[in-house]
């Protein structure tokens, strides 16, 4: 029992403060101080009604824990009879307010010496105002309290820029937020970085910038009524100050991380800097507005209209064409309020690390845009999304002093309105040490002098598909930029996998592939990765790389479709090693080529020698051809045919280089096709074995066999099991007479005859004989119901739908 004692009397002292701590929950709206009237608490900036009930239940809250917890609430609130005195005042003067007699809330008899005297000094000013409501806040927490008086006293002139209302916000809550901004944070939390936001937000608050969208719409609206047309009520735009004073006292109410990344986000986006251009812009075409809106509201005959308003005109189109990049404040304060957001945590870092890495050549308004455009992609990214790795390896790019065009792929971010999404496309499916290396690409491009649009994007295709060779992947999309496409990742892996790895190599597949992605579906080209890798692995690489010379990537992109529906383990060979010995007796110049064909055909020695025996034929066969002649010499031109066989067969001659250089183009043709004809037929057998089992069929009829017809029953074996059940009865019915439309089924029977019951007619729904139809005010047309289930399977692909 002695030994159990210390740990029970431990386990009922932390109970005992866990039920002390819930009493003060329940007065934690007494921190806060006067304010309308009410009383406002800091929590949340609250505006309390007071009300007689609330302050006795205080009253009794406050005096219930010193009762019950005598032990506890010391280790919580300090000296007991100082926190007494404390929430006895401020209840106090609640109840006075409550009954319309209550004074000036004075705690500073409860402050240190120090405390008191620090308040007094600034009494008589805003910013004195301001000390004197934070004393009444934090009187119970003094050192809290000394941090704000300070920076209130040390910022002085600086917030001079606030003393000014906005609206029915006070100067002095203002002030008390941006002293609260930057004094008050999360433990461990650097304070540098919460000052410098903090001053970041009060040259914000010295600018008074026009809303750049409704201040250039104004110029607008003038310009039509000067030209007399139609014109609405000229806009009026939203001013800057009036959007930022409020934001900064409900930032104030945020959780200490919040508001940490928040200030972080503040110090480094530069947003007075963006404004202040529009500002300065605003003020040198006044005296143009006013000008112009003179003009516009007076009548001029037409002569004198030309004389007045044109030269007005052309100066309003000078003011919009010379208006500074636009930034909207509006934006630029959601998205820093949206850095507080807990999701966005883990990316802010990087970018906060990217705007301060933005460099002042980009203009006044970089930051401030990017900001925007950074968060907004943010917010709208997947955790999976690793958006923050390309801010990070940008901002170490830009450290390193990367030239300024690595950010040509953000220049509409960074210059205009619109969203783009170029991190999400750059971070997908590649890991950090991926994304460094397209960074890197990127860098490599802008030194040549150019980054394109597409750039960024076919790289990241490049190093997904498996490229470690970052000067390859420059190469590549240098030399690429002149073949439109968009470059699958799969496109990208399937051209390295049949490529020899040269530039030139790989750019001769990427271009036919790149071609076959704007006229065929994009399923289709991603499949053909799949028979590149298979054809690289069986030694058919070549056997793709010639067909893709030959222009047959539809052809391919057939195939491919057909090997997904058999298993791997029944993927041919695209090719076999055999021993050829009879290619030694053929020049050394065709050898590659024959041995090329013999890969691919069983029967390739007498392959070769049909298609060689005009220029080298087989001794064997000379010899038959001349015994021939010696039995028909009295024939017209049989002894010269003779004389020249036998010349031939005494000394061998060979075709020239040029003539041999053909012979083997003609060899690798010949070579190309047979391989791709035997690859096919064998993957073709084996998915028609599958659509028989499939449709319960013993074979399949001649119609089926047609190309495009058997890739559409291939196509139907992807389809749900219930689906794929009703396809495999209308491919029944179509292996017999017509009609093919199941019309004999017992819930189609059943149908039909509700609609007759209905006296709906359903014949000429199941008549398909073309009908010729003229509108009364149109052109003659002919319409058809097609009851080939064939036709309908055609039109379901052709609108990738099932029908």
């Amino acid at each position: 029992m002695r030994t159990s004692e210390p740990k029970d009397r431990k386990r009922s002292g932390a109970g005992d403060r866990r039920r002390a701590g819930g009493y003060l929950v329940q007065l934690s709206w007494l921190e806060g101080f006067p304010d309308a009237g009410g009383w406002r608490a800091i929590e949340g900036d609250r505006l309390i009604t007071l009300e007689g009930g609330a302050v006795a239940k205080a009253r009794r809250i406050a005096r219930t824990v010193m009762r019950e917890h005598p032990q506890a609430l010391p280790k919580l609130v300090g000296d007991v009879e100082r926190w007494w005195a404390i929430v006895d005042a401020k209840l106090r003067w609640c109840s006075a307010a409550i009954a319309g007699t209550a004074e000036a809330l004075d705690v500073l008899p409860l402050l240190p010496v120090r405390l008191t005297q620090a308040v007094r000094e600034l009494a008589g000013t805003t910013a004195g105002e301001a000390a004197r409501v934070a004393a009444i806040a934090w009187v119970a927490e003094p050192d809290v309290l000394d941090e704000i008086v300070g920076w209130l006293a040390a910022h002085r002139q600086a917030l001079r820029v606030v003393e000014e209302p906005v609206g029915e916000l006070p100067p002095w809550r203002v002030m008390l937020a941006l002293a609260r901004l930057a004094v008050i944070g999360a433990s461990g939390k650097p304070r540098a970085v919460r000052e410098r936001g903090v001053d970041a937000l009060l040259a914000l608050c010295a600018v008074d910038a026009p809303d750049p969208f409704p201040a250039l719409d104004v110029t607008r609206n003038v310009e039509s009524r000067l030209r007399r047309q139609n014109a609405t009520e000229a806009p009026v735009p939203n001013r800057s100050r009036p959007r930022v004073v409020p934001w900064i006292v409900s930032v104030a109410t945020c959780d200490d991380d919040a508001r940490q990344r928040i200030l972080a986000g503040a110090s480094e986006a530069q947003i007075a800097e963006a404004l202040l251009p529009w500002e300065a812009w605003e003020r040198q075409h006044a005296g143009l507005m006013a000008r112009a809106n003179e003009l516009a509201a007076v009548e001029f005959d037409a002569k004198d209209k030309a004389v007045h308003d044109v030269r007005v005109i052309q100066k309003l189109e000078k003011a919009r064409a010379q208006a500074p990049v636009p930034v909207s404040v509006a934006d630029a304060l959601d998205e820093l309020r949206m850095l507080g957001h807990p999701a966005l945590a883990p990316r802010t870092g990087s970018i906060v690390r990217l705007l301060a890495a933005l460099p002042a050549a980009l203009g006044p308004a970089a930051r401030a845009r990017m900001l925007v455009h950074a968060v907004r992609i943010a917010a709208t990214s997947e955790v999976h999304e690793h958006v923050e790795w390309v801010w990070d390896a940008l901002a170490e790019a830009l450290d390193d002093s990367a030239p300024l065009e690595l950010l040509a792929p953000w220049k509409r971010a960074l210059t205009t309105e619109g969203r783009m999404y170029v991190e999400q496309d750059l971070a997908e499916d590649l890991k950090r040490a991926d994304v460094q290396r397209l960074v890197r690409v990127l860098i490599d491009l802008a030194w040549r002098g150019q980054v394109a649009r597409e750039d960024p994007g076919r790289a990241r295709a490049w190093l997904a598909a498996g490229s470690t060779d970052e000067i390859l992947v420059a190469d590549l999309v240098a030399a690429l930029r002149d073949v439109e496409g968009y470059l699958l990742v799969e496109v990208a892996r399937g051209a390295l996998a049949i490529a020899e790895r040269t530039v030139a190599d790989v750019v001769a597949i990427a271009k036919p592939l790149l071609e076959l992605t704007k006229s065929s579906r994009h399923y289709s080209v991603r499949q053909l990765s799949v028979l590149f890798e298979h054809a690289a692995n069986t030694g058919g690489g070549w056997i793709m790389r010639a067909a893709l010379e030959a222009k047959q990537g539809e052809a391919l992109t057939t195939i491919a479709d057909t090997m997904k529906l058999l298993p791997k383990s029944k993927w041919p060979p695209l090719t076999r090693e055999t021993k050829a010995s009879w290619i030694e007796r053929y020049p050394v110049a065709l050898a590659p080529a024959l041995r090329r064909l013999a890969s691919v055909d069983p029967d390739a020695e007498r392959s070769a020698a049909k298609r060689l025996a005009t220029d080298l034929p087989e001794p064997e066969a000379l010899e038959r051809e001349i015994a021939a002649l010696r039995t028909r010499l009295g024939n017209a031109g049989a002894a010269k045919r003779l004389a020249n066989l036998e010349a031939r067969l005494a000394k061998p001659t060979l075709p020239s280089p040029a003539r041999l250089t053909k012979l083997a183009a003609k060899l690798e043709r010949a070579a190309r096709e047979i391989g791709l004809q035997r690859f096919t037929s064998e993957i073709t057998r084996g998915a028609s074995a599958r659509v028989m089992k499939a449709f319960g069929m013993t074979q399949l009829p001649e119609w089926a066999m047609a190309p495009k017809t058997i890739a559409l029953l291939f196509a139907l074996l992807d389809l749900e099991d219930a689906d794929r059940e009703i396809a495999g009865r209308l491919v029944r019915a179509r292996s017999g007479p017509p009609p093919w439309d199941l019309r004999d089924e017992q819930p189609n029977r059943e149908f039909l005859a509700q609609m007759r019951q209905a006296n709906v007619d359903p014949v000429p729904w199941l008549d398909d004989t073309p009908r010729t139809i003229t509108p009364r005010d149109g052109e003659p047309f002919t319409l058809a119901m097609t009851s080939d289930p064939i036709e309908v399977f055609a039109m379901g692909a052709h609108f990738e739908t099932c029908l």
